[in-house]
């Protein structure tokens, strides 16, 4: 896929995504400047802790993106 933060030499991030994520990603990168698969429990992933049960647990997210501002759109 494309626009990936480590790409190829050909432009391209190798990867395998299931459909629902093949389809955020469809949509999400017409907007966005790259994205980042966070693989979840690596030491450089981002990670969201939470609270549940009294319990702190782990969030991490599929994908990170980041999207350009355009003028006056108020994102």
């Amino acid at each position: 896929m494309e626009k990936h933060l480590y790409i190829d030499e050909k432009g391209l991030f190798l990867t395998t995504v299931n459909k629902w994520e093949a389809k955020v990603l469809r949509e999400e990168l017409d907007n966005s400047v790259l994205w980042l698969r966070n693989y979840d429990r690596k030491s450089w992933s981002l990670t969201i802790p939470y609270k549940q049960g009294g319990e702190y647990k782990a969030l991490y997210p599929d994908f990170l993106l980041t999207h350009t501002r355009g003028k006056g759109d108020g994102r």
